[in-house]
């Protein structure tokens, strides 16, 4: 199974210019739980690493060598006007590329596009040190600039689009397959004993196959969606 690494640019208490009462450290942190969520519906292991949790800026990109992605997670700032989204990268370019395209979209900005990171720059250092951990692909997104009022508005009111818009890039470019969610047994259970209530099958014993379960459980999930609209 594939390892993600997520991580949210900063402390959630570090401010760095953004407008409004959200501080960027904070509003990565909200975005990268978002992405997890996103990422968690795919046949994956997602962990996110943070300097909320006690890591060492220098050690975030170096917690897990296993690792198929890393990605960092920032806004960006410069003199109020600046906008644009762009992706810093090691390997990785066309998922940097669509990342920055798809947030592009998202905040009615630019794209700055996707560019190369630099292995002795300090700037870079996050994704550096994964490059040196061994991780296979490596990116910072520098998703809009905070400082920006204009999108920095948007930065907020669309997080959950772009957290979706990013897992989706990443869903698509490590080809993830999505997890076959299985029904508890207390609800084949009541599945199975609402198809005999309502003469679609025979009442048999109960500790029959778990396919006469799951033939229940599919009747009487498709009766809620479809014939009571139930969502």
């Amino acid at each position: 199974m594939m390892k993600i690494v997520l991580n949210p640019g900063h402390l959630s208490t570090d401010d760095r210019g953004f407008l409004g009462t959200e501080t960027e450290g904070g509003n990565n942190k909200k975005t990268v739980a978002l992405i997890k969520k996103y990422l968690d519906e795919y046949d994956c292991e997602v962990v996110i690493v943070a300097q909320d949790d006690g890591v060492p800026f220098r050690q975030l990109g170096l917690k897990h060598p296993d690792a198929t992605l890393f990605y960092s997670h920032h806004t960006n700032a410069y003199n109020g006007k600046a906008r644009g989204t762009e992706v810093f990268f090691h390997y990785g370019r066309s998922l940097a590329e669509n990342i920055a395209q798809r947030t592009a979209e998202i905040l009615q900005t630019v794209t700055r596009g996707e560019k190369g990171a630099k292995k002795n720059n300090n700037y870079f250092a996050v994704i550096n040190q994964a490059v040196k951990a061994g991780v296979k692909y490596q990116l910072m997104g520098e998703i809009g600039f905070h400082d920006n009022s204009k999108e920095n508005k948007l930065i907020v009111e669309k997080r959950d689009e772009i957290a979706r818009a990013i897992a989706e890039e990443i869903v698509k470019y490590l080809k993830l397959k999505k997890k076959e969610v299985k029904p508890m047994k207390k609800d084949l259970d009541i599945a199975q004993r609402w198809a005999v209530d309502n003469g679609i099958m025979q009442d048999m014993k109960w500790d029959e196959p778990a396919t006469r379960h799951q033939m229940a459980w599919w009747f009487f999930d498709f009766h809620k969606k479809f014939i009571k609209g139930d969502k």
